[in-house]
């Protein structure tokens, strides 16, 4: 897959790229890039079973241990001082363990498609139209002076910097345009 970045004002292409910061991560931790036979998929996805069974069994065996949520015990020896810590940081990696655990089972579920799951929360694509271009709508496009519209708007707001633009789709509708100001 390729990402081509344009600049939205001008059209100009600005540069590609076949993998991307998000893209990387996205793919490390969704199917270890291992993409053949969706062998990948299943070792991660299960992985969210073992993390929902662990943090489960932790918060069972560890009785009472809400009171200690905040207790970090400092003058009592370094042995008392890193079980703390280790509890410590153990409790309040919960609800990170509980948010990995619950969207990776999700993803298995979904995967898998388990009671048709897969099929009802991803719907079909729109089925894509031709609709061929009236007079009005070309001559339309033509006739508007883009660099004169972002010009006015960046002269009624301070400091505006136009980003974008949505052309009408006939002479009655008005053009948006879209930006940032440090106003």
């Amino acid at each position: 897959m390729t990402y081509v970045f344009a600049n939205p004002y001008t059209g100009e292409i600005q540069g590609n790229a076949n993998l991307t910061f998000q893209r990387f991560f996205r793919d490390l931790h969704y199917f270890l890039f291992m993409p053949f036979y969706q062998f990948g998929y299943f070792i991660v996805l299960s992985f969210a079973f073992l993390l929902l069974i662990s943090f489960l069994t932790a918060l069972c065996f560890y009785k009472k241990w809400w009171r200690k949520l905040f207790v970090l015990e400092t003058k009592k020896g370094p042995l008392v001082f890193f079980r703390s810590l280790h509890r410590l940081v153990g409790l309040w990696s919960v609800p990170f363990s509980i948010l990995f655990s619950i969207t990776g089972i999700w993803y298995f579920v979904e995967r898998t498609n388990m009671a048709d799951v897969g099929t009802k929360v991803n719907p079909k694509l729109p089925k894509m139209e031709h609709i061929p271009a009236n007079a009005e709508s070309i001559d339309l496009a033509y006739d508007i002076d883009y660099d004169r519209v972002a010009e006015v708007a960046q002269r009624a707001i301070p400091h505006f910097r136009a980003e974008d633009m949505n052309i009408p789709n006939d002479h009655h509708s008005p053009v948006y345009v879209r930006g940032n100001s440090d106003v």
